[in-house]
Order: structure tokens, then sequence, then C-alpha cells
């Protein structure tokens, strides 16, 4: 929640200044996209010993990935969307997630 709230308050900011938001794609007779998930996904803990300063961040990575998932998979028809999001989050739950992308798509996000 925290990361789409920072997005959302970059494209407010490119908003004022003369950029258009990204819009969501709308497909006739589909659902509106909402990038709500009920997905609950399975990550060991990958630091010991610094008392959860580290989880934050995996937090966010894991966040951060689950919205590119989302919104790679936009606009799709809804049983193609579905699918394609459970197959990416099987994924990322399965191959694990880039810490380090965190800081990249931080930098580079509107």
């Amino acid at each position: 929640i925290s990361l789409y709230r920072r997005r959302l308050r970059r494209q407010i900011g490119a908003l004022k200044s003369g950029s258009e938001p990204p819009q969501p794609h709308r497909i006739a007779a589909q659902s509106v996209r909402t990038y709500g998930q009920d997905t609950i996904l399975h990550f060991p803990p990958r630091h010991t010993g610094d008392a959860g300063k580290g989880d934050r961040a995996d937090v966010a990575a894991i966040g951060l990935a689950v919205l590119d998932i989302a919104f790679t998979h936009e606009a799709e028809p809804n049983a193609a969307r579905d699918a394609g999001i459970i197959a990416d989050l099987k994924a990322l739950e399965r191959d694990g997630y880039d810490a380090s992308a965190l800081d990249q798509a931080t930098d580079a996000a509107p």
C-alpha cells in the first residue's frame, strides 16, 4: 500500500507539472482494474540478527514485484489476466525476488 501511495503522490506531482498520469486499461465488458490483491505469498526471512531492519526492505521489494506483475497483465482480458498474475506470483514465490530492484524502481518511478 505504501508503494502504491508513493507512486500516486509522484503521479499527482507530475500532473501538477503538466504530465498526464497513466490511465487504467479498460476493455469493453470487462471489470475495471483495481490492483487489490488477496494472495498470501510465503518468503522465508532473509535477514537474521538485525532486529527486522531488513524485513522492511524485503516487504517493499516484494510489494513492488507484485505491483509490477499486476501492471504487466493490465491490458489482458479478465481470464488471461488472472491466469497470468497467478502464474507470475507462483514463480515469484518459487524463484524469489531481487531486493536490489527496489532501489532501481524507487529512483525510476514517476
